[in-house]
């Protein structure tokens, strides 16, 4: 943004000017129109950038839940018979391992990780068709069809979210705003190096605030998201290596 910013103020600035080349104090009312319109826009980026950093934050929120609802699952589990516990054991340990590997790289790219889905239609089934013979039995098992939805519901808006963004419009107002307040800055009549300097330091920030839009409103495919290091925890439980490791 920056370099087309500058490119725009050598090649396109003097057709912009003729536009206010005969108006009187042009530079006050260029001045006091970008003061109103940066009020404007900045509200905007200011509402999406609260709006995108609060649904990053709901998305870690639910990795979190998903993430310890899985352990204390398998902890529920391990009360149980085999071959069941066994069974439940090599399920929930290969979804951990899928979620802290392959579904993140998958998520990364924008895509909704499907494996998961035999899975977790696998544990159900072993849960559903599970029958309870004593007191103790049941109580755990209530206890284990409860956390398995909590995992289940955490996992689905873990994957809403990969859909859930800024609507197209919304972008569209975000670029024009940008665009504006580019011509509004190259209408000014200064000295060009200082002219270079402000515009750049303007378009910069514009650039930034772009960019952390874009980081936010995908929490699962850029660097300042969503981690998976607690389902890389949750696998470190499962198979026992916690706290030792």
């Amino acid at each position: 943004m920056v370099l087309a910013t500058w490119f725009a103020l050598v090649f396109i600035k003097p057709f912009l000017r003729i536009f206010v080349k005969r108006q009187v104090a042009a530079n006050e009312v260029v001045g006091q129109t970008l003061s109103i319109f940066a009020l404007l826009y900045g509200l905007l980026l200011g509402l999406l950038s609260i709006s995108t950093y609060q649904s990053a934050l709901l998305a870690e929120d639910e990795v979190i839940v998903e993430a310890t609802s899985l352990a204390a699952l398998h902890r529920n589990t391990q009360s149980y018979d085999e071959p069941f516990r066994g069974e439940a054991h090599e399920i929930i340990l290969s979804y951990a391992r899928y979620l802290a590997a392959d579904a993140w790289k998958e998520q990364q790219e924008g895509k909704l990780p499907v494996k998961g889905d035999e899975l977790m239609r696998r544990l159900l089934g072993m849960i559903h068709g599970f029958v309870p013979k004593s007191d103790f039995h049941k109580s755990i098992h209530a206890d284990t069809i409860k956390l398995f939805d909590e995992v289940r519901h955490a996992r689905l808006k873990r994957l809403a979210a990969l859909i859930v963004g800024i609507p197209d419009i919304m972008w569209t107002l975000v670029w024009i705003g940008a665009i504006i307040t580019i011509m509004l800055v190259l209408l000014l009549d200064i000295r060009f190096m200082l002219h270079l300097l402000l515009s750049g330091a303007v378009t910069f920030y514009l650039g930034v605030m772009i960019f952390i839009l874009f980081a936010l409103e995908n929490p699962f495919r850029s660097e300042v998201g969503v981690s998976s290091e607690i389902f890389h925890t949750t696998v470190a439980i499962i198979e026992g290596r916690w706290p030792t490791q």
